[in-house]
């Protein structure tokens, strides 16, 4: 009989091994137990336990995994080799003490916003079968949403974190840009391109923040005194009856914050839209030339649109996505603000089959409508983090939390405030 950390990946591994929901590409067994094996004789040789000791993740798909070929949810190919190395943040999690015990599936290429894939299938929902995950960082979100993980690493680039973290019910951080490292990871489009976090509480997505960020634990009463404003304009114009109902509850909450209107969300939309997809079309141009067969048909399509936005018009969208972000900065010293609330999404959740949805007079894709609200704080960069509707018994509806770029921290303090006022 198995004790201690191995006993505990073993449960872990069975949860993997046990999947429903097609979250889960490859289960790392032999990987995991041994590195339980080697923490349990380390920790019995007196050394002290580090900080994430014997706690289970996985890692989407576009992370490089020793030994094993990074698909990024493209198909299996002979011709890729296998991960000389893990990618900076695996390693920096293992040398923390937490072991991953798998590989989750994502939109392929992180092109995706649903959590199809043509390649695996679709990743289930486990809050409820009938919607979608959201993604691209839908394995990760799933498999934490199921029980199998505590926490998962994603990609957000446009929301790819934040949306499947809400409509999956959990918790996400995308933190400033550039703050964790992609160091081993295939890109989709670098100027936008985030790593991050799913976790199935605040304090567990917290402690493996502090892990990477090396960062110290936020004071406990710190949110007590953070100033607050919410976002209205087009997150109220756009969104449905029900997300908007949820603000408005919320807000009663902070009756002395400012409502800040805010009406960029069509024009960042198009901006990071342009940016992506010249980024993306030229980070896949040559693996699309050698070897066409490992891209669906939607994604080829969409690569091959992509293929047309010119040099001017990107240049255009890196001009506003500027401008944008000196924007947020005047906007948080001239109302005096340390968060910035939002609703995540426009619409709760998002059928399975569901095309499309009616947000104000504009009929709109359902990949585009799940993005619409996460796009603007990536191309700026911000942090963001996310509460789920779960989290709180009021406000029906995830929230995005917002903050200066580098205030992580705040935004964690003022998390457990509005948990605390309202679960």
């Amino acid at each position: 009989m198995t004790h201690g950390i191995e006993a505990d990946i073993e449960v872990a591994i069975q949860r993997a091994n046990a999947d429903a929901w097609n979250c889960i590409a490859v289960v790392l067994a032999d990987r995991a137990l041994e590195q339980a094996r080697a923490l349990d004789r380390e920790m019995a040789g007196s050394r002290s336990a580090p900080p994430l000791a014997g706690v289970p993740f996985v890692v989407k798909s576009l992370f490089d995994v020793k030994g094993e070929p990074t698909l990024a949810g493209g198909p299996p190919d002979p011709s890729i080799s296998v991960a000389a190395a893990d990618s900076a943040l695996v390693r920096q999690l293992s040398e923390a003490g937490a072991i991953l015990i798998g590989i989750a599936h994502m939109d392929e290429y992180a092109y995706g916003f649903l959590g199809d894939n043509a390649h695996y299938g679709r990743v289930i929902n486990p809050r409820d079968s009938s919607k979608v995950t959201g993604g691209s960082s839908s394995g990760s979100a799933a498999a934490v949403a199921a029980g199998i993980v505590p926490f998962a690493i994603g990609s957000d680039t446009n929301g790819s974190i934040r949306v499947p973290g809400a409509l999956c019910g959990v918790y996400g951080l995308k933190p400033s840009f550039d703050h964790l490292s992609l160091a081993g990871s295939r890109a989709l489009a670098q100027s936008l391109d985030h790593a991050g976090l799913l976790a199935s509480s605040l304090s567990g997505l917290e402690a493996v923040w502090r892990v990477l960020a090396k960062a110290e634990p936020s004071p406990p009463d710190v949110g007590t005194g953070v100033s607050v404003g919410f976002a209205s304009g087009d997150y109220e114009r756009l969104a449905d009856r029900g997300v908007r109902e949820a603000m408005h509850a919320l807000r009663a909450e902070w009756p002395e914050a400012p409502i800040i209107e805010l009406d960029h969300v069509e024009e960042s939309f198009a901006a990071a839209s342009l940016v992506t997809a010249f980024e993306a079309s030229r980070n896949h141009r040559e693996i699309r030339e050698q070897s066409p067969y490992r891209y669906s048909v939607t994604i080829a399509s969409r690569l091959d649109s992509a293929a047309h936005v010119s040099l001017t018009d990107y240049a255009l969208a890196k001009s506003y996505q500027g401008l944008l972000t000196q924007q947020f900065a005047d906007l948080f010293v001239a109302r005096r603000i340390d968060v910035l609330v939002a609703p995540c999404t426009p619409v709760k959740t998002l059928g399975v089959g569901e095309e499309s949805v009616m947000l104000a007079d504009t009929m709109m894709k359902a990949s585009d409508a799940a993005g619409l609200f996460t796009r603007p704080f990536s191309l700026a960069g911000y942090p963001v983090l996310m509460l789920p509707a779960e989290a709180t018994d009021s406000p029906g509806c995830a929230l995005q939390l917002i903050g200066r770029p580098g205030d992580e921290h705040v935004l964690f303090s003022f998390a457990r405030e509005v948990m605390k006022r309202l679960g």
